[in-house]
Order: structure tokens, then sequence, then C-alpha cells
């Protein structure tokens, strides 16, 4: 008898232990803040430069009834929105390119 009982408890103890390292791997967790470089997030896109000074970034549009078009701008430390995608065109990409 103690040994039935013994053996159930060590099989809900697996169990239990599974399921929790399984809850771990797979619960949320807590927001990064956001990468350096291009992104998109919110229906926006973004340059997040990480260093201390200005730089000349450029972007390539997709353009979907015209041909692509690059363009270059400034940007500053931090955040930058860089553009809005719309239903004609989108940023596909933007990479630093030099100092301005």
């Amino acid at each position: 008898m103690k040994s039935a009982v013994l053996k159930k408890a060590m099989v809900t103890a697996v169990a239990t232990a599974s399921i929790g390292a399984g809850l771990a791997v797979a619960s949320p967790g807590i927001a990064s803040a956001a990468p350096c470089g291009f992104y998109t997030d919110a229906g926006r896109h973004w340059y997040d430069h990480c260093g201390p000074t200005n730089v000349r970034i450029r972007m390539h549009w997709d353009n979907f009834l015209a041909p692509d078009v690059e363009e270059e701008m400034c940007v500053g430390p931090g955040k930058t929105q860089i553009g809005t995608p719309n239903s004609l065109k989108r940023i596909t990409g933007a990479w630093y390119v030099g100092l301005c």
C-alpha cells in the first residue's frame, strides 16, 4: 500500500514539475527595449541610433507601383520615426552610411 501511494506521489510531483517548467518557458517576459537600427513597430518605421553622434542612414523604399527608391537622412541618438507605410510603399530596410 505504501509503495502505491509513494509511486502516485512521485508521478504527481514529476507531472507538476513538467507542467510548471512548460509554463515558465511559455510565459511572456518583460518587453525589451527597441533594437538598435531599423525596425517596424505599431505600423510605423523607426531607426534607433544607439550611439552618441548624428549619423546618416540610407532607407530602401519598396514602391508597389513605381521603381524602388533609396533615400538618405540624418538621425540623432535615440528613436527616430523615418516613415509610415501605406498601400503604395513601405521601407524594407535602413542602414548606417556615415556621420552627418
